[in-house]
């Protein structure tokens, strides 16, 4: 449905980031293992490696929802279109909440 959503947001001439958990290569049903990927249409625009991420949290769980997640060197706050509890089980798995 998030996609959906985005596509008729582009189609209306607005800019629309699309962060990707889905793996290029291989299964494309798997998740990516290693970083977040923020795309615009085709572009990978930008890699957040799990690795750097201090902590996370879903604010907002409607449509779009806002997520945070803090790196070692910055702090990010995004409106995203995506399923909430799909992308709160896969970070769990990878990046679990600290306490």
């Amino acid at each position: 449905m998030g996609a959906q959503i985005a596509a008729h947001l582009a189609n209306g001439g607005l800019t629309v980031h699309l962060l990707d958990l889905a793996a290029k290569e291989g299964n494309k049903n798997a998740i990516v293992e290693t970083a977040l990927d923020i795309y615009r249409s085709e572009q990978l625009i930008r890699q957040f490696p799990y690795a750097d991420w201090q902590n996370w949290r879903i604010f907002w769980h409607r449509v779009p929802i806002l997520f945070y997640f803090k790196e070692v060197k910055s702090i990010h706050f995004l409106p995203i279109l995506f399923d909430p509890k799909m992308l709160e089980t896969c970070l769990e798995r990878h990046c679990p909440l600290k306490s």
